[in-house]
């Protein structure tokens, strides 16, 4: 099925978004990111994009990391 959530963004290459969320996807799931910009700017817009890494909420291990999906940005051009 379909759902909806919002996540900031705390990365952003060529290639790909890092979104803080605690939300989990497997990798390899594929999704559109639709980017919540200024009122100017011409919108919508939507980005194909796939998970290809997850950091889970861990307080005990990796208390300094960010839970969120890493995801690579397809179809580019």
């Amino acid at each position: 099925g379909e759902s909806f959530w919002a996540a900031p963004v705390l990365d952003v290459s060529e290639s790909g978004v890092f979104l803080e969320t605690a939300h989990q996807l497997p990798v390899g799931t594929r999704v559109t990111l639709v980017p919540d910009v200024a009122d100017d700017e011409k919108l919508p817009f939507e980005l194909s994009a796939e998970v290809v890494r997850v950091n889970e909420f861990d307080t005990e291990k990796n208390f300094k990391r960010p839970p969120g999906i890493a995801f690579r940005l397809l179809n580019l051009s």
